[in-house]
Parts: structure tokens; C-alpha cells; sequence
């Protein structure tokens, strides 16, 4: 009972490094050991995260192999981009640049603290074993990225471009629909390529997870940022699993980022080298061709 240590101690010892840490941190262990036994709740939550970042990303690969297999069997050539409808207006493609840029440096910068040895973390670890370089550079990008976030969430519902965007990119049930049917099609059966709507099922599968994604990060991270105050009114298992979710989702995300995104705009043989609407805004030739013009969009640019 004299350790400092000890349960009835806990409050006081932490308290020197959490000023307000209250006895509701002694309800869950201070070192984590997950396992059936110890820790249930971080043990069960680590695996669900480990079993579902393995279905999602391998139904993402599956689905992503047969679309590359047919359409290299089918000898699709590059298609120059030609002028004519506005898919990207030039804020929204403003948004995209600070969007990739803040989630490579939230990602770089958060990978860096879990595997500070590894030769990629060192230009930001190496010279500062502290990571206080590493820390200061994530959370001005959690900043941004949220900033960011909440301007989008005004642009989409409160101009013009923005709802027409957003009626867009809502789900409807001819997005499974096309689903299925391109996979059908890539499997070869005798099934016509599906008419695509202005924006496909694979760029609002992207869209929507993103937006659930970004919840999730801001909510778990702002937990961590907040330490002494998530110590005081929250118990300490909520906290583990704050970091549990923000790791596991971060992982998610970045494959979801590299294997499906990338895909589509670099590697899909219709695109590669690269997609180019992101820098001049417009469609593509092969898939304007494809697109829908009955589907319901945004207002045209003039």
C-alpha cells in the first residue's frame, strides 16, 4: 500500500503528470495487456479492427484485380482529356490538393511515432528523438485537415455547386446495380458494361468512407490531444480504445488510399499514367462517353 503504484496511489502518482486525473482512471490498467482475460474490452475491439481492415481491404483488392484483368484483356488505350464539361470546379479542386496534402502528412507523421526505427521515419524521428518536431507537424495537419473539413461541409450545403455536388454523390440503388453488373462483367459473363452515372459507385463508396473516416479520426484524436481532460471525465478503458480506433482506422485508411484510390486515378488502364480532372477540372473522354447525362447534377460552370 506504500508503492506509488498502488491502486489507492494511482490517482496521486498520475496526477503529478495528469493534473486532474480522477479515480476513474484506476478502472482500467495502466499497462495494457490485452487478452482474454485482462483487458477484454481492447482485446475484442483489436481484434474486430484487425478482421475488418482485412475483409474491406481484400474485398477492395478482389474487386480491383478483376476490374484491371478485364480491362487490360479488352486493350483500353489512353484517352486524352478533351474540354468540355466541368467536373471540378477550381475550389473544389483546391480542396483536393490540401486534402491530399494534410492526410500524407497526418498519415507520414502518425506512422512515424509507431515505428520510429524504420529508415522512412527517420528524416522526422532521427534528428528529434523526442518527436516534439514530429508531434507539432501532426497536429497543426490535424488542423488543417479539420478546418478543411468543416469548409466543406459549408460549400456543400450551403452554395449552389456545392448541394449539386452533394445530389450527386448520394447513394441510390443504381449504384449496386452498376456494382454488380461491372463485376459480372469483369468476370466475363455475358453482361454489357454498365452506363455509369456522373459520379460511380466507386468514387461515392470513396466519398461517403472518407466522411465516416474523418469522424472517426477527429473525434478519437481530439481524445488523445486532450489527455488530462479525456483522464478526467472519461474512464481509462474509453481512452485505449480512443487509441486502438485512431491507429487501426489510420491503417484503413491509408490502404483504402493506396489500393483503391490510386487504382482508379493512376493505374486503371483508362487513366494511366495518371486521372487529370483534378488539374484542369475536366472530364475525361472515354468516361464522359460513359456518363449518365440524365443523372442528376451539379449546376454547370460558365
Amino acid at each position: 500500500p506504500a508503492s506509488s503504484v498502488h491502486k489507492k496511489n494511482l490517482v496521486k502518482t498520475c496526477g503529478e503528470c495528469h493534473p486532474g486525473a480522477s479515480e476513474r482512471l484506476t478502472e482500467g490498467t495502466i499497462h495494457l495487456a490485452p487478452s482474454p482475460d485482462q483487458d477484454r474490452k481492447i482485446y475484442y475491439l483489436t481484434l474486430f479492427y484487425i478482421a475488418f481492415i482485412f475483409v474491406v481491404v481484400g474485398s477492395m483488392v478482389a474487386h480491383n484485380l478483376l476490374d484491371l484483368r478485364r480491362k487490360v484483356k479488352e486493350h483500353y488505350e489512353q484517352r486524352h482529356a478533351r474540354s468540355h464539361q466541368v467536373r471540378f470546379n477550381a475550389n473544389e479542386r483546391l480542396q483536393h490538393l490540401i486534402l491530399a496534402v494534410t492526410f500524407t502528412l497526418l498519415a507520414y507523421t502518425g506512422f512515424a511515432l509507431k515505428f520510429p526505427d524504420t529508415w522512412w521515419a527517420w528524416p522526422i524521428v532521427g534528428m528529434d528523438p523526442t518527436h516534439a518536431w514530429r508531434g507539432r507537424l501532426h497536429r497543426w495537419a490535424a488542423i488543417v485537415f479539420t478546418v478543411l473539413c468543416v469548409y466543406h461541409v459549408g460549400y456543400i450545403l450551403l452554395t449552389p455547386r456545392g448541394r449539386g455536388q452533394l445530389r450527386s454523390m448520394l447513394p441510390r440503388g443504381r449504384d449496386l446495380k452498376d456494382a454488380i453488373q461491372m463485376v459480372r462483367h469483369n468476370l466475363g459473363h455475358p453482361v454489357r458494361r454498365p452506363r455509369l452515372a456522373r459520379y460511380t459507385y466507386v468514387e461515392k463508396l470513396e466519398y461517403w468512407a472518407l466522411a465516416w473516416g474523418t469522424v472517426i479520426m477527429v473525434v478519437t484524436g481530439a481524445v488523445l490531444v486532450f489527455e488530462n481532460i479525456s483522464l478526467k471525465y472519461l474512464p481509462k478503458w474509453l481512452i485505449d480504445a480512443a487509441t486502438v480506433v485512431h491507429y487501426y482506422e489510420a491503417i484503413l485508411a491509408t490502404l483504402a488510399i493506396l489500393i483503391w484510390h490510386l487504382y482508379f486515378t493512376v493505374f486503371d488502364p483508362e487513366h494511366y499514367p495518371m486521372n487529370w480532372s483534378m488539374k484542369h477540372g475536366r472530364t475525361h473522354e472515354e468516361r464522359e462517353d460513359e456518363e449518365d447525362p440524365t443523372a442528376p447534377g451539379p449546376p454547370p460552370q460558365r
